[in-house]
């Protein structure tokens, strides 16, 4: 597929043809008149050039007022592969723009949104200092909230200078909820809660029905859900409830909303709708113009499809998370769930070495859920490659290491469950997902049961009944 064809399968831009940008193909006019002629924001132009058997492509984003580059990469693949060429090309190319055209449209619409150009700036410092927050938070947890401090700060001064704005207030929001996100104890996490919830209630008294508040506000709902904070059942379905209702509110509003499209696929995972969650993780890479949630959104595909018994659809994914963040330990975590799991060969030797990427790669503290999960998956894929004694013993050391801290909602249970299945011990796989079931009553996990390809290996079981039964 072309380049032009890459991106005009993204809802969110408005992309010309090929016959319409034909005529200045090689033009000498200046860039920002072909962009006048064009009616076009931005321009996307470039080479490709052959040295030494590789095909080198440059690109630039040049805006369509000032004919300036604002944005440029070079990208390098080998020549042989010809029939693989174009595709290839349009698809790292495509990535890159949708990325840059994102920052920058988003600059655009911020700065139209506020005639404070003192606003505007502070924002822009802000949202800055969130995401260097972000981006050392895993090595200097304090320093990120010294960071996050300082952000909402400055988005704090940001209001003050336009009232009227909805944005700087929407983003102390997003502060809030990044603190939330890293915030080790669910207690300590609330008054977090608390206040981005304010902010996004104070978005919509500005601005009603903002979408990006009501995403916000559902977001931190079910971040609230999550924490089990709440001894009152009742409370506690509620706030599911009324995240999923601004999730939904959102995502119809802006369909564009990509992170409340991959909060909604997590979401419906807990109400036990698969299909709805994998169709919101696919909305969620539609719509996500600007490919700003990419490797959540991969990781939700991954686990819908893998979920549903599309084991070709989740090879597929894992895949391509695999390829574009190679730091992310969630896809050495889901190649181990692959090989413990029909959809591909079990190779133990590749099963250690992925136990260890996630060791090495998840972050401290917050990641000790996914080291001990892959600790287990490793003996699910020993059990599946016929060394059962072998994934015995390691199935234990994997238990040993687990504590409440761990798994406080004690999902582990489930996917001990799984691994007994593979190494034959039925029975014990039966105690666990009792266990499991006590431990999570709301999860209705007796009306699914039956029907999902997990426990097909107990199904025949004379004591499978004990799980579905109410």
């Amino acid at each position: 597929m072309t380049l032009i064809g890459q991106l005009s399968q993204v809802r969110a831009l408005g992309v010309v043809s090929r016959n319409g940008v034909e005529p200045y193909r090689g033009s000498a006019l200046p860039e920002d008149s072909i962009a006048r002629a064009l009616e076009v924001g931005t321009l996307i132009a470039g080479s490709v050039e052959e040295n030494r058997g590789r095909i080198r492509v440059t690109t630039r984003l040049v805006d369509g007022v000032s004919g300036a580059d604002f944005q440029r990469d070079n990208f390098e693949l080998p020549a042989d592969a010809e029939l693989e060429l174009g595709d290839s090309l349009a698809q790292e190319v495509s990535r890159f723009l949708r990325e840059r055209l994102g920052e920058e449209i988003r600059l655009r619409e911020r700065r139209a949104a506020t005639s404070s150009t003192e606003a505007w700036s502070l924002v822009q410092r802000a949202e800055r200092l969130r995401k260097d927050a972000l981006e050392r938070a895993d090595a200097d947890l304090a320093g990120a909230f010294d960071t996050f401090e300082a952000a909402d700060s400055i988005a704090g001064a940001a209001e003050v200078a336009d009232p009227d704005w909805a944005e700087p207030v929407v983003l102390r929001g997003r502060i809030a909820y990044e603190r939330v996100r890293l915030t080790e104890d669910a207690y300590d996490a609330v008054p977090w809660i608390e206040a981005g919830l304010g902010h996004a209630e104070r978005g919509m008294e500005i601005e009603r029905n903002y979408p990006e508040a009501l995403a916000l506000r559902g977001m931190l709902r079910y971040a609230h859900w999550e924490l089990r904070v709440t001894e009152d059942p009742e409370e506690w379905r509620a706030l599911l409830d009324g995240a999923r209702q601004d999730l939904e509110t959102a995502v119809n509003l802006d369909p564009t909303l990509a992170e409340a499209h991959v909060t909604l696929s997590y979401l419906y995972y807990q109400i036990d709708d698969v299909p709805a969650a994998l169709l919101a993780a696919r909305r969620a890479f539609e719509e996500d113009a600007y490919l700003s949630e990419a490797n959540d959104v991969l990781w939700r595909l991954f686990w819908g499809s893998l979920d549903l018994e599309q084991f070709n659809q989740a090879r597929r994914w894992c895949a391509e998370g695999t390829r574009r963040f190679p730091e992310d330990f969630r896809f050495s975590h889901c190649q181990l769930w692959l090989m413990a799991t029909p959809a591909t060969h079990a190779e133990v030797e590749r099963a250690w070495e992925l136990r260890e990427s996630v060791e090495a790669l998840a972050p401290e503290g917050r990641g000790d859920f996914a080291r001990v999960q892959a600790h287990m998956l490793t003996a699910g894929a020993i059990a599946r490659a016929g060394l059962v004694d072998s994934a015995r013993a390691v199935l234990d050391a994997a238990r040993a290491r687990v504590t409440h801290d761990i798994d406080p909602t004690q999902d582990l249970l489930a996917v001990q469950a799984y691994v007994l299945t593979l190494i034959g011990d039925k029975d014990e796989a039966i105690d666990l997902l009792k266990q499991y079931k006590a431990a999570n009553p709301d999860h209705g996990f007796e009306h699914t049961a039956g029907t999902v390809w997990w426990w097909r290996e107990l199904r025949s079981h004379p004591r499978f009944r004990e799980v579905t039964e109410p």
